[in-house]
């Protein structure tokens, strides 16, 4: 997932921790991930951009549809996400 940038700039240096995912989770297997923290001043900020550009803007959508075309995911489970998260649609 690529976050807004400027989050950085706006709301202090930004730092990396070691991220380990449970042993249940393929990731695993390349323990520890870097990840980065941002302070949690920046939540706001980040939420609206996961609501406006990730969901509404469908950059979302277009996660699901690759792991969808790559076998990753049943098509089904990205229906039903799509149809939970993504915000309703008015015709």
């Amino acid at each position: 997932m690529t976050v807004p940038s400027g989050l950085a700039e706006e709301y202090d240096v930004r730092r990396k921790y070691p991220h380990w995912y449970p042993e249940s989770h393929p990731q695993s297997k390349a323990n520890p991930h870097e990840s980065w923290c941002y302070p949690i001043a920046a939540l706001g900020d980040f939420r609206t951009w996961l609501q406006d550009e990730y969901l509404e803007g469908g950059k979302f959508r277009n996660y699901l549809q690759g792991k969808v075309k790559k076998g990753d995911l049943p098509p089904s489970f990205a229906e039903l996400a799509l149809e939970i998260l993504e915000p309703l649609r008015l015709s």
